[in-house]
């Protein structure tokens, strides 16, 4: 019985401070996501290129896990966002979107990040789309 006593007294404060590591990071991250706008630099379907049909947006992530889609320095709409660093995803959803916004609907995988760029796949309607966002 001593044993586990002992045990629970040293590995409950390395699960918290695991758990706090982990909150550290999320944070970190958001904080990244959140600092400026970003811009699709490249969007495939399959093997048609259809980036040309954002050029005119960026998209502003927000920490309550809201984004805009910003049509030429207007808003216009804002939609939903959530990322899992466990599974390295990220899910948005831009509800009664135009058809250029619903492209990004869905659950992204993110296959390539850096401070400034995330690249992720997802499968819409069997073909295979590739996203590239770029910080503005």
């Amino acid at each position: 019985m001593r044993f586990v006593i002992c045990l629970m007294v040293v590995l409950l404060p390395a699960l918290s401070c695991k758990k706090k590591i982990e909150n550290v990071k999320e944070d970190l991250l958001i904080n990244l996501i959140v600092s400026s706008q970003w811009a699709v630099a490249t969007y495939t379907e399959g093997t048609t290129d259809v980036t040309d049909n954002f050029s005119p947006y960026r998209f502003q992530f927000k920490k309550d896990f809201t984004v805009d889609a910003i049509n030429n320095g207007t808003v216009e709409a804002t939609g939903t966002w959530n990322g899992e660093i466990a599974t390295k995803t990220i899910v948005s959803n831009f509800p009664n979107p135009n058809p250029i916004l619903v492209r990004l609907n869905g659950t992204w995988l993110v296959k390539d990040s850096g401070l400034d760029y995330v690249k992720s796949i997802q499968t819409i309607n069997g073909n295979a789309c590739f996203l590239h966002l770029v910080k503005k």
